[in-house]
């Protein structure tokens, strides 16, 4: 961890980063010390900048129910997700206003999700006001992008000082990893229309895998076990498709025989 020491016209800033040993995430806290022999009104803000080159390149899926390959703004607002998509929002001839913004919310976590890395903060206070909003945007080549957090302390009396705390998150989206730097975090896990399903195969490949501790072998025996698994289903529907095989050449005798008469020909199907 390290500090940084700044002076303003009012207040002493003290700011202390402390940087996660696995390298994904960090903590920092925010001290304000009035610094002066008259009472002064506080408030902080906290902003998170991402500039994106080629902000209207996005990868689509051919599968429905299959998330796009996209950049977004992710914000965790009273315990839910709303995502804004970066290319379409960056490319929009409007550029002054916010995508979107708020006073006096549950700010669980704001900033960047680029697919596969998350570029996040996570304030510890209750209640935030937030903004989100773009500048020096280049339609199809490259957008700067600012979110931020914004919090009125009040009055603070002369040598009193007060606190904000942030965690940080700059990591793959990897289940476990953001699940340890906090469980918040999970909800930018989209898994699209199938989460549900996906949910339980991944839980099911992570056990295979912690004992055979190769993502190669794990897809294999987990996948003989789905097949093991679903075997009886797989056997009565071939024997189905079997018999109906057997019975063709006779349903279509019948459907020759009685071609103009549909109530003869289904009587005689049955």
């Amino acid at each position: 961890s390290f500090q940084k020491k700044t002076d303003d016209q009012n207040f002493l800033v003290k700011t202390e980063y402390s940087i996660d040993e696995k390298g994904y995430g960090a903590r920092v806290e925010v001290s304000w010390t009035n610094a002066t022999a008259a009472p002064h009104e506080l408030t902080s803000l906290f902003t998170f900048n991402e500039v994106i080159e080629y902000a209207a390149k996005t990868q689509h899926s051919f599968m429905p129910g299959v998330p796009n390959a996209r950049p977004s703004l992710v914000l965790g607002l009273d315990g839910a997700l709303k995502r804004f998509d970066v290319s379409e929002y960056c490319n929009a001839t409007d550029n002054t206003a916010p995508v979107d913004q708020g006073r006096y919310h549950q700010v669980d976590f704001i900033g960047y999700d680029k697919h596969y890395f998350l570029n996040v903060f996570l304030p510890e206070n209750k209640s935030l006001s937030y903004s989100m909003w773009k500048e020096k945007a280049l339609p199809k080549v490259s957008c700067q992008l600012f979110a931020q957090t914004s919090l009125d302390h009040g009055i603070l009396d002369p040598g009193k000082s007060i606190s904000e705390n942030f965690k940080w998150y700059f990591g793959p989206k990897s289940r476990n990893i953001l699940e340890a730097h906090d469980v918040r975090l999970l909800q930018t896990l989209d898994l699209g229309f199938f989460a549900k399903i996906s949910n339980f195969l991944f839980t099911g490949l992570e056990f295979v895998h912690s004992w055979v501790k190769n993502w190669g072998l794990a897809i294999i025996i987990f996948t003989l076990f789905l097949k093991i698994l679903f075997y009886p289903l797989t056997r009565n529907a071939a024997i189905s498709m079997n018999k109906m095989k057997k019975l063709q050449p006779e349903m279509n005798r019948i459907k020759e025989k009685y071609k103009d008469d549909t109530e003869k020909q289904r009587m005689e199907t049955m």
